[in-house]
């Protein structure tokens, strides 16, 4: 398991992208997991599994 806090924090967008297929290629050619942390909306299509949102007091869990 790889716990990444705001990895994306003062990355500008083409690397973020980059960075964000280095993430998915460690997923799938060694099988890591990753809980990634974010105070900004990404979107993660075909990468992320689960996506939990706060919002105020509230929590919610979507499957992607």
């Amino acid at each position: 398991l790889a716990v990444l806090d705001e990895p994306f924090a003062n990355v500008d967008a083409a690397n973020t992208v980059k960075m964000a297929g280095m993430i998915e290629h460690a997923r799938k050619e060694f099988g890591t997991a990753f809980l990634i942390v974010e105070h900004g909306r990404i979107d993660w299509p075909g990468v992320a599994h689960y996506t939990v949102e706060q919002d105020g007091n509230r929590a919610y869990l979507r499957r992607e």
